[in-house]
């Protein structure tokens, strides 16, 4: 199978390397349709302490085992809700020294916008807002701040070892190992052999025509997604490649049984002078994110890197295919970002 907060953190002294970490802000995404552009690093709202000591560079962590589960499992918990009344809880995340809350809208449920973190050691963490871009960017979660980069990666079939990267100003690193991982969709990442059924899929891409436009393997392989949707059929979301600031995507339909392979399609908008017109799409891009549980599919895409235009939109998996249920989109790049949530509405009208 494949992949599924905004972070701060604040560290204190750790045995042998003492190292603190200032806050996040999230990292924006990429563009539709146009070329990659820089992403703008937005502000948060509280900063953590930077580090006392340089850090150093630390190896990526290997194999170990990381409890995967829903959450539900957290029962009546209301961090998020205490912190915003109008939030809901998008992730939950430990570490050896962190637990990590990320929190969305209710309103954009799919799109984490607040982190809260709490020290396992008792102490209070920090609380970070990131509404003016989203740090959901395929399999992993990040936010950029004063130079900072902190990313969590969503465990996945292709990372069976996820975990907190901090990234300091100087290039270096420092890993956390993730040891739980809690979201609405846990359980329903599906931990197949990477032979099917993406493997089964990209040796007939060329056949369905998947990812025509452009298609880059080692992308694909690391961070596309397979969805569990009963009865021997999957969702792979195949990530046909990674730009500056969001990916491109293809949806393909499997049937384990029968190894039926279907390439999905999406409806679309499109400006061209003063009409907006209706196409279909089968390539794609943006921050997809599906919920297997429900069938639903959101998008939120930029037009280009500093995120003042783009589309938000929603679809639901029905009789084999997505329908459109919603489609939001701001189609002038005036130099004003706004939540995508605030597009205005083409679809319905």
């Amino acid at each position: 199978m494949k992949k599924l907060l905004q972070l701060g953190l604040s560290l204190g002294a750790i045995a042998l390397t003492s190292w603190s970490c200032a806050s996040p802000a999230p990292n924006a995404s990429s563009s539709p349709a146009s070329t990659p552009q820089p992403t703008q690093t937005p502000s948060a709202i509280a900063t953590a302490p930077k580090p006392v000591t340089s850090p150093t560079t630390e190896a990526a962590p290997t194999t170990r085992a990381i409890a995967i589960g829903d959450l539900k499992e957290l029962g009546s918990d209301r961090v998020c809700q205490n912190a915003h009344p109008d939030s809901i809880l998008f992730a939950y995340t430990e570490t050896r020294n962190f637990k990590i809350y990320l929190c969305a809208e209710e309103q954009l449920p799919d799109r984490p916008r607040w982190y809260i973190s709490k020290n396992t050691d008792g102490s209070s963490g920090i609380s970070l807002d990131g509404k003016s871009s989203n740090p959901l960017r395929g399999d992993i979660i990040e936010f950029q701040n004063e130079g900072y980069t902190y990313t969590i990666e969503i465990p996945s079939a292709q990372n069976l070892a996820p975990s907190l990267r901090i990234t300091f100003p100087n290039g270096l690193m420092k890993f956390e190992p993730l040891l739980r991982y809690l979201g609405n969709t846990a359980t329903s990442v599906v931990r197949l052999d990477r032979e099917e059924p993406l493997q089964a899929v990209l040796r007939d891409r060329d056949r369905f025509g998947i990812c025509d436009s452009n298609f880059n393997e080692s992308d694909a392989n690391r961070h596309s997604n397979i969805y569990n949707l009963g009865q021997d059929k999957y969702l792979v979301m195949v990530q046909c490649f990674l730009a500056a600031y969001q990916g491109s995507y293809a949806l393909v339909l499997y049937n384990a049984d029968t190894k039926e392979i279907r390439l999905l399609s999406l409806d679309d908008f499109k400006q061209e002078d003063s009409r907006i017109l209706k196409t279909t799409t089968t390539q794609f891009a943006g921050l997809p994110k599906f919920n297997a549980s429900t069938g639903i599919l959101s998008n939120y895409a930029k037009s280009r890197g500093v995120g003042d235009c783009g589309t938000f939109a929603k679809y639901k998996f029905e009789n084999e295919q997505f329908v459109l249920q919603e489609y939001r989109a701001k189609f002038s790049c005036d130099g004003r970002a706004i939540d995508p949530a605030q597009y205005p509405l083409i679809y319905p009208k």
